[in-house]
């Protein structure tokens, strides 16, 4: 399972927040910014080594799961209108490159996503 933001500014400001509302502890904005880049850009790589895999973009106020990979079976992921464009440059496109994806995976809106499998992926975060 991996979430993610699709910007590294929302982590920031959630880090401030953090910090100001939960007296939690500070982190640089640089390194921020650079662990946020350096995981995406390993990103494509951990999803063709896993077996099953669950992406969620936790940019608005829930986790959203934008691409999924059952165990041996095609992956799927939200169609456009529902994701962002980090889930095909960071994702999709590098897999596509790479030879991990044989084509581009099936895209479902939220609805159909939750028919499929059932609403699994909600008690993930109860």
């Amino acid at each position: 399972m991996f979430i993610t933001t699709r910007d590294p500014a929302i982590n920031i400001a959630r880090v401030k927040q953090r910090v100001q509302s939960e007296k939690g502890h500070d982190v640089p904005q640089e390194k921020i910014i650079e662990r946020y880049f350096r995981c995406m850009g390993q990103l494509a790589e951990a999803v063709h080594i896993a077996d099953i895999v669950k992406i969620y973009d936790n940019s608005g106020e829930h986790p959203v799961l934008v691409f999924y990979k059952p165990f041996q079976e095609d992956p799927v992921m939200l169609n456009s209108e529902y994701r962002d464009d980090w889930v095909d440059t960071y994702l999709v496109n590098p897999l596509l490159r790479s030879g991990s994806l044989d084509g581009y995976p099936e895209e479902l809106d939220v609805d159909e996503m939750q028919q499929r499998f059932e609403g699994q992926f909600i008690s993930d975060f109860e």
